[in-house]
């Protein structure tokens, strides 16, 4: 299937993103790693900045970060979004899946795709 195509199929089943929702960061990763989203230009909002792309190590993992994550052996290795985190705890939820219920690992729980990138 082409890219295009699929990236068009996938945001016409995807539900609207809301400020604040476990949506945000979803789709495919940032074309610079190191790339953030914007602050809200609105000084009212409170919406925090959402990282996109691919963390370095595991102390830079933070909310919107994509990375491999295990449910368990027979499963394999999926590819996870990270939705809150909380010293080294991960919450996260299944980027191909977001109807499962969300999962919470231990940062050095998960593998990181291309770590070091700067």
């Amino acid at each position: 299937m082409r890219r295009d195509l699929y990236d068009k199929l996938i945001e016409a089943t995807r539900p609207a993103t809301k400020t604040g929702s476990d949506n945000q960061g979803t789709g495919k990763p940032a074309d610079n790693p190191t790339e953030t989203s914007a602050p809200n230009s609105d000084p009212a909002s409170s919406a925090p900045s959402v990282a996109q792309g691919y963390p370095r190590d595991w102390d830079d993992v933070s909310v919107g970060h994509l990375v491999i994550a295990q449910a368990n052996a027979e499963d394999g290795w999926w590819e996870a979004v990270v939705i809150a985190r909380e010293g080294d705890m991960l919450t996260m939820r299944w980027r191909d899946y977001p109807g499962y219920p969300k999962f919470v690992q231990h940062r050095t729980a998960v593998a990181l795709l291309k770590p070091g990138t700067p």
